[in-house]
């Protein structure tokens, strides 16, 4: 019997592992940016190759941007909020907790 998963499935069964589990949280700002990106493009009404001609890149870097598969600089972040006329926002967030001070 050929029992078929669905993408959900496949990723929690995945999510069981710590190894993946770590690399799938470490990459969570590339899939947000990602994500933003793709969003904002859509809402702007334009092709990734209207963007890329605005931002002065190639297509496939828009696709690659888009798929996660490059992590833009920061000065290509702000041509495409420019091109897109859009703000992405940037934000420091701590991930280590550290250990409580004891009085002396």
């Amino acid at each position: 019997m050929n029992r078929q998963l669905t993408l959900e499935q496949v990723r929690a069964k995945f999510m069981r592992e710590p190894e993946f589990r770590e690399e799938w949280e470490r990459q969570r700002p590339q899939r947000e940016f990602s994500s933003a990106l793709i969003r904002a493009r859509l809402n702007a009404g334009i092709s990734q190759s209207e963007l890329a001609r605005r931002v002065g890149v190639s297509r496939p870097v828009i696709a690659r941007l888009e798929a996660g598969l490059r992590i833009p600089r920061v000065d290509t972040i702000m041509r495409l909020a420019s091109a897109l006329g859009v703000d992405f926002t940037i934000s420091a967030v701590d991930t280590v907790r550290a250990e409580p001070h004891e009085a002396a």
